[in-house]
């Protein structure tokens, strides 16, 4: 679902457990860090990208660095490679806009020695980042760090 900082996590002073499991918590004490290993990224973007969000909002709203415009958590996917889920983010941007990614396209990079990886939000689950797919105003707020 997409999420925005009117509503969720209203109430709430501190982030749920699941922002600290997403953040390297949590191994070997069950909850995600545990259904990661087992079902892999993809699965708990989709069962529990909702909470991850949520979460990432109350985080954002206690420092009072909560940006305008909807939020939701998509998987990574690595540009060429098909539905190979290597992380999860945060997208940002316009609802009208947001609804329409269900992916950001990971694409390798270095850059003077540095490595990184580009992404860019599409609107197919497949990994291509092609002009036609690319979903434009939505930007990535937050990566998502899984415990390996």
């Amino acid at each position: 679902g997409v999420g925005d900082g009117q509503g969720a996590g209203a109430g709430v002073d501190q982030p749920s457990i699941v922002a600290g499991e997403v953040d390297g918590g949590g191994g070997g004490q069950g909850g995600i860090a545990d259904v990661v290993k087992v079902f892999g990224i993809a699965f708990v973007v989709k069962h529990s990208g909702d909470q991850i969000n949520s979460s990432a909002i109350v985080v954002m709203k206690k420092h009072k660095v909560l940006p305008p415009g909807k939020m939701k958590v998509v998987p990574v996917v690595v540009a060429g490679k098909g539905a190979n889920v290597i992380g999860a983010v945060q997208v940002m941007g316009p609802a009208e806009q947001l609804v329409h990614v269900q992916a950001v396209a990971g694409m390798p990079a270095t850059l003077n020695g540095v490595q990184g990886i580009a992404g860019v939000p599409i609107s197919g689950k497949a990994a291509d980042a092609t002009p036609t797919n690319v979903v434009p105003d939505v930007t990535i707020s937050m990566n998502v760090r899984f415990p390996k």
